[in-house]
């Protein structure tokens, strides 16, 4: 019997190599530019925000490359047949899918504190794309 996931990651000239790299290399400069920038504000700033959000998603992700977590998602079936032809899985999949958007289409940008009334629709693909992002890279962490 094999381990589940690779034992750690070996260069093997596969795209998830190259994205690994990209990773890495966004990495650093979204890790450059929070430290060049933070120095000049002073207070809250939503762009030193997603900045600290995409070291954090992008070093989620290194983390699932590097453990074998990601590719191990991505050659796996997302369901099995006895799964899709179960009408209960069907129904709590559907739930969970609609507790999670409610959440975050509409809890998550009804309580984010605002100061511009106008900027209702930005703030809801905002949030939607930073839900997503968060949601992906939680997904493919280990343990998860």
């Amino acid at each position: 019997m094999h381990p589940i996931f690779s034992p750690f990651w070996t260069f093997t000239n596969s795209a998830m190599d190259y994205f690994l790299f990209v990773l890495i290399g966004l990495l650093l400069f979204l890790t450059i530019t929070l430290q060049t920038q933070a120095r000049t504000i002073t207070g809250y700033s939503p762009r030193l925000a997603w900045i600290r959000g995409g070291i954090y998603f992008t070093s989620g992700f290194i983390l699932s490359i590097l453990t074998g977590v990601l590719p191990a998602l991505f050659s796996k079936p997302i369901a099995t047949a006895e799964q899709v032809s179960n009408l209960y899985w069907w129904l709590f999949t559907f739930l969970c899918i609609s507790v999670i958007y409610f959440a975050y289409f509409y809890l998550w940008v009804k309580g984010t504190s605002h100061t511009d009334a106008n900027c209702t629709c930005r703030r809801f693909y905002s949030s939607a794309c930073f839900g997503d992002l968060a949601k992906v890279k939680s997904s493919s962490l280990p343990g998860q």
